[in-house]
């Protein structure tokens, strides 16, 4: 498992959109994707718990991310959350 901390740089923060976005990239992969927020950990594959998160422009997230090709996914999601 990789972790990284991030810096959430979408206007808006984390909305539904960009949380359907992740879950896109990973529906059909083996990784395993959480956010960690306010020491609360989701699986980045329930939409509605992210958004719940309530996170917003600016906030520091920790993004962790298990599997084969790991360091791929993070990159994916990372070039989301901080366009």
């Amino acid at each position: 498992m990789i972790t990284k901390d991030i810096v959430v740089n979408t206007i808006g923060g984390i909305h539904v959109g960009i949380a359907v976005r992740i879950k896109t990239i990973i529906q059909n992969r083996e990784e395993r994707v959480f956010i960690k927020y306010n020491s609360e950990v989701v699986n980045c594959k329930n939409v509605l718990k992210v958004v719940a998160l309530n996170i917003m422009h600016g906030q520091m997230i920790t993004l962790m991310v298990d599997g084969i090709n790991e360091e791929e996914v993070l990159e994916k999601i990372e070039k989301i959350i901080k366009r």
